[in-house]
């Protein structure tokens, strides 16, 4: 059999190793969480958005595109710019309108099937 000095010496290598085990998989579990915490934000983010209704949905982009539109400086180009601007925008309001309305005739957005 062994000598008890060196099983003595040998469970205080396996002692230091398991510590060493426990700090490694600690640092594990941090850098882990570091890692998962954007993701579960966007989680959230992407369940609150699935929450809202679909017409708002819908709606969103084009809200947010004319604000930051509203912010700019606007240029001199008097009826022309207008005209382009409905020209531009009047697909995407049409389809909003038969979503809304309920006769769609394209899906608003794609669907899994």
């Amino acid at each position: 059999m062994y000598p008890r000095e060196e099983l003595t010496v040998l469970a205080a290598r396996k002692a230091l190793l398991r510590a060493r085990i426990r700090v490694g998989r600690v640092d594990c579990t941090d850098t882990a969480s570091a890692v998962v915490r954007p993701l579960v934000w966007i989680d959230r983010l992407h369940a609150q958005w699935r929450a809202l209704p679909s017409w708002v949905r819908a709606g969103a982009p084009v809200v947010l595109l004319a604000l930051k539109r509203g912010r700019r400086r606007r240029r001199p180009g008097g009826r022309l710019h207008v005209a382009k601007s409905l020209l531009r925008w009047a697909p995407i309001a049409l389809r909003l309108w038969h979503g809304v309305r309920g006769g769609r005739r394209t899906p608003l957005r794609p669907t899994a099937f």
